[in-house]
């Protein structure tokens, strides 16, 4: 069952119960494979690092102040 995303104005569930239900589905099966549970934590670490690092940040910091100039 695929966790449906929440109303773009509010940010809740627009079927809460089945967004509960989804997500613990979700949940129970990382839960259930620790392989993927792994890659998971290893594909999240990677996001991290590319986005949100400093020298991301600096990138993204650099961008703007050229776009505004």
């Amino acid at each position: 069952m695929p966790i449906e995303p929440g109303d773009d104005t509010t940010g809740e569930p627009r079927d809460p119960a089945g967004f509960a239900a989804a997500f613990a589905d979700g949940l129970n099966a990382v839960v259930r494979d620790p392989d993927r549970a792994a890659e998971m934590g290893r594909a999240g670490r990677a996001r991290a690092v590319e986005r949100f690092a400093w020298p991301a940040i600096a990138q993204e910091t650099v961008a703007l102040y050229e776009r505004l100039l």
